[in-house]
């Protein structure tokens, strides 16, 4: 898993978290790749999640939230 965090996203008190995760530790033999972010404050908050097979090219899952 690879994950990236940024502090003070464009305005102090927002922060941005990445992750990536990959089913094999080589990313030319992954399969799928799980992508996943949210961004907000301490009052608020959006996320993502989404999964996506390379042998079959589509998204096999995708969520998102929004919390205040």
């Amino acid at each position: 898993m690879t994950t990236f965090t940024v502090h003070d996203l464009g305005t102090p008190g927002l922060k941005g978290i990445l992750s990536i995760i990959h089913s094999f530790p080589l990313p030319e033999v992954c399969k799928v790749f799980s992508f996943s972010g949210v961004f907000g404050t301490g009052a608020f908050a959006v996320g993502t999640d989404v999964a996506f097979d390379t042998a079959s090219g589509n998204f096999t899952k995708y969520n998102a939230g929004l919390t205040d």
